[in-house]
């Protein structure tokens, strides 16, 4: 049996994506903790409070991403795959595209470079912001510095390219091609580069797509405990190898975020909470995406340094852009394409 029909076979339950979205959002969460130390200062019980939470490791949050980006688009192209691309497009540009164009709008009222808690944010100039428009963070140009997280869409958008080859690839392929990642993984504290966010040439793809490859063989072999058992061996043994960027408790991030993965079909919960993270893993995008640049407006036009406020602020810039944006032109898509009567068979967590 090839992988496309072990992947039809026993679908993960529905209500598991509504999972994964909630693990979406939390990770999201995590990444934007992780940054709030950049612009508020260590003191004062709630300050501390969401600065201990960073803790979990923002850094830990993106390879857990990347695993269940692989995982659900593995779903994804298996199921459906006519208008792959499309909806990929459809999914991640126009909210990209508006956090590129967030990310220059502090710039518009202040002067450059805007000094953080131990960070400074420049404003980029036009080879870097074109270069990001198309994507090639971490090809040819460097992230953003007033939307750096941006730099993780180049290596996802690199992986939603080649998904395509990957399922019709052997599997002995597959498991090479992560076991080479891995490797470089475990061998990148002794090469002293930069941070991945800083590096080109295609190296953040090269450190970075065992976590991706994983959830995608993972998915395509879900039935197969040895895949289970190695996917949380694998990315265990390597946070353990690999301390570089990570914190006293990213490990429990990830192998917390693995077995909500592993075990999300089989978890029951109320109809009401379900909803709660649904909802949660749609908005998860939309804060990876603006919360840096929403941090850098607030904290260097408006003067704020209460992190609740912070946010505050980052949420419900996402819950506008989600229902003024994403919503309405993914419902179009939806309504357009998908004959009467015919549910929607790719999952809303899709990243």
């Amino acid at each position: 049996m090839d992988g496309g029909s072990e992947a039809r076979a026993s679908l993960p339950a529905p209500d598991s994506w509504k999972i994964l979205g909630g693990l979406r959002f939390a990770l999201a969460m995590i990444v934007l903790f992780g940054h709030l130390a950049r612009f508020v200062p260590d003191r004062g019980l709630i300050n501390k409070g969401l600065l201990l939470l960073g803790g979990l490791g923002a850094a830990a949050a993106v390879f857990c991403f990347l695993v269940i980006s692989g995982y659900s688009i593995a779903h994804s192209i298996t199921v459906k795959p006519q208008g792959y691309f499309r909806r990929r497009m459809i999914r991640i540009y126009p909210l990209y595209f508006l956090g590129i164009l967030l990310a220059l709008l502090p710039f518009l009222f202040t002067a450059s470079p805007v000094h953080g808690r131990g960070a400074d944010f420049p404003l980029a100039d036009p080879v870097t912001i074109v270069g990001n428009l198309l994507m090639l963070q971490g090809i040819i140009v460097h992230p953003i510095n007033s939307n750096a997280p941006l730099w993780t869409l180049g290596v996802e958008v690199s992986c939603y390219l080649l998904a395509p080859l990957f399922i019709r690839a052997p599997r002995v392929l597959l498991l090479a091609l992560t076991a080479i990642s891995a490797c470089a993984y475990a061998a990148f504290p002794k090469l002293h580069l930069e941070f991945y966010s800083q590096l080109r040439f295609g190296l953040p793809l090269l450190f970075m797509v065992w976590a991706w490859l994983g959830g995608f063989v993972l998915y395509l072999n879900r039935t197969d405990p040895r895949y289970s058992t190695g996917g949380l061996c694998l990315g265990t043994f390597l946070f353990s190898t690999n301390r570089a960027f990570m914190t006293r408790y990213s490990l429990f991030t990830y192998v917390a975020s693995m077995a909500l993965i592993l075990f999300s079909s089989a978890i029951r919960l109320p109809k009401y909470v379900l909803t709660l993270l649904d909802y949660g893993g749609e908005l998860s995008y939309p804060v990876y995406i603006f919360h840096v640049p929403v941090l850098l407006l607030f904290y260097a036009v408006l003067g704020v340094r209460n992190s609740l406020a912070l946010v505050g602020a980052v949420l419900a810039c996402s819950c506008f852009f989600y229902h003024l944006v994403d919503q309405p032109i993914r419902h179009h898509r939806i309504v357009r394409r998908k004959p009467a009567g015919q549910p929607e068979p790719v999952p809303a967590v899709l990243s």
